[in-house]
């Protein structure tokens, strides 16, 4: 098995509840991180 292997099988049987608090919290911070650039940007004109 690969490494990409071993990645993609803990990526697909990871659940958010057997993540700890810790990263669930900022894995949230990212999300609105990338939200709100998203956001941003859609507010800046086009050049």
């Amino acid at each position: 098995m690969t490494l990409i292997d071993h990645a993609l099988d803990f990526i697909h049987s990871t659940q958010w509840v057997d993540l700890p608090e810790q990263v669930q919290h900022q894995a949230k911070r990212a999300l609105l991180d990338t939200l709100g650039a998203l956001i941003a940007r859609m507010q800046t004109p086009n050049e």
